[in-house]
């Protein structure tokens, strides 16, 4: 997969049971995250599949903006995240922890982005045979 995400999986920087303390909105609280990613990884878009097995996959995408972490969810035959689970819904779930501030070519960035998942998602839906799918 080429474009702008990042599919590798980001560096740490403490162990994610020492964060997890630290920060206990990470530990599975919806609409919250606290980046553990590398000074490198946050100016990056990092991506990750999510219940790729399954109907209701998702992509989970990543990124540092100032003062500020975004995770953005993008679905297109809904999601199943932590114990937040909506089997319908299409489209994107953004969560930040304050006030986010982008350039032009980062909004250009996120679209693009934003693009590109919903593309992997299609190419996945339509790979899958209807037995597949439940």
């Amino acid at each position: 997969m080429e474009g702008l995400i990042m599919w590798d999986k980001p560096k740490k920087l403490v162990p994610s049971s020492d964060h997890n303390e630290r920060y206990s909105s990470d530990t599975g609280i919806p609409g919250t995250y606290v980046s553990n990613m590398s000074n490198e990884d946050k100016k990056r878009w990092k991506g990750k599949i999510v219940n790729k097995k399954f109907s209701f996959c998702h992509i989970e995408i990543r990124r540092h903006f100032k003062n500020c972490n975004l995770l953005m969810l993008v679905a297109l035959k809904g999601y199943n995240q932590g114990s937040t689970k909506d089997r319908e819904f299409e489209g994107v779930k953004i969560s930040v922890n304050g006030s986010m501030h982008m350039s032009l070519q980062d909004l250009s960035e996120f679209n693009e982005v934003i693009r590109e998942a919903k593309n992997i998602l299609n190419e996945l839906w339509i790979e899958r045979k209807p037995a597949d799918v439940s």
